[in-house]
């Protein structure tokens, strides 16, 4: 069960970049924050029909939102070409506070989140010693804050995540992990002005702390009404064969990638002025990893279905 937890944050871990980038502040065109070496690259495809203008955040300085994030994962492991019984995670609910303390001049606004409470939704047909096991985990995530700098464009920069005390070592590493995503979240809007219909592709690189992968959105701007847009994506996530960093390998054991391929669909609905949002992440990843130990080799392959939700929460 620990493991598959594990699984299960560091599967977070890849989709933050995909959640990260559908919040970000707000400036005028001209104003937008050049971008920087390391940032994801954005290629408009389409312009879309007129009227057309920059998408850009406007959000003001001291404004306080809740958000609900709702997760839900299934996953399969197969060890050796046997399989064994599928295993569906209990929904987890995440209600965070967002604060953004200021705005520059060029639209980047400065922002701290904090995870206030988490529970998880048990279904019927969840097994009370898994449901127990998934609280008992998640419980110590409490207090975690993170603060950071995001552009106009939804760029994310700076990102520093505070680790409650008392954390297992095991999800401070995935913590660390999410970090890194997040500093490599890809800015949804591109920048030339855009209408109804317009697509854009989204390029970034994602280093999860125990592999660097691809990931490709494609992004189509569905609506759009005064200071909200509504968009849907289609994601693709790609790594190539490569060592995985684990801290908590036995000794005299070693595990690599062998295959990885990931692909979903999202869709969001945004206001420009605010950090509220509205939407959902679907992600499905294969992956397929060879584990050596003490020169004998197994391949052990993980098959993960996740789907995150957004939503308005309480008012901090």
């Amino acid at each position: 069960m620990e493991r598959r937890l594990g699984l299960f944050f560091s599967s977070l871990a890849l989709l933050s970049g995909c959640a990260s980038r559908s919040a970000g502040p707000g400036a005028p065109a001209e104003l937008a924050a050049p971008p920087v070496p390391g940032d994801p690259v954005v290629t408009l495809l389409e312009p879309g029909a007129e009227p057309r203008a920059p998408l850009r955040y406007r959000v003001r300085a001291g404004e306080k939102v809740g958000l609900l994030l709702d997760m839900d994962m299934g996953m399969k492991i197969t060890i050796g070409g046997q399989s064994a019984p599928a295993v569906k995670t209990p929904p987890a609910r995440m209600t965070m506070a967002i604060e953004t303390l200021d705005v520059a001049p060029d639209g980047t606004t400065r922002l701290v989140s904090k995870l206030n409470a988490v529970d998880v939704l048990a279904r019927p047909d969840d097994r009370p010693e898994v449901v127990a096991s998934v609280k008992q985990s998640m419980a110590g995530l409490v207090g975690l804050t993170t603060e950071m700098s995001l552009t106009s464009r939804g760029f994310a920069r700076d990102v520093k995540v505070n680790v409650p005390a008392g954390l297992r070592p095991e999800m401070q590493t995935t913590l660390r992990a999410m970090r890194n995503a997040t500093q490599q979240a890809a800015a949804i809007f591109p920048l030339e002005p855009v209408g109804v219909g317009a697509r854009w592709r989204v390029e970034s690189t994602i280093d999860t702390g125990q592999l660097k992968l691809g990931q490709t959105a494609v992004v189509t701007l569905d609506r759009r009404e005064a200071n909200r847009v509504f968009l849907t994506m289609t994601i693709a996530q790609t790594a190539p064969p490569q060592p995985i960093n684990s801290p908590d390998l036995p000794a005299g054991t070693s595990v690599s990638l062998e295959r990885y391929a990931g692909t979903g669909e999202g869709q969001m609905n945004l206001q420009l002025d605010s950090r509220t949002l509205n939407g959902r992440i679907s992600l499905n990843v294969d992956v397929v990893t060879a584990v050596v130990q003490n020169e004998n080799r197994g391949n052990i392959g993980v098959g993960m279905d996740m789907l995150m939700t957004f939503s308005p929460g309480p008012a901090p």
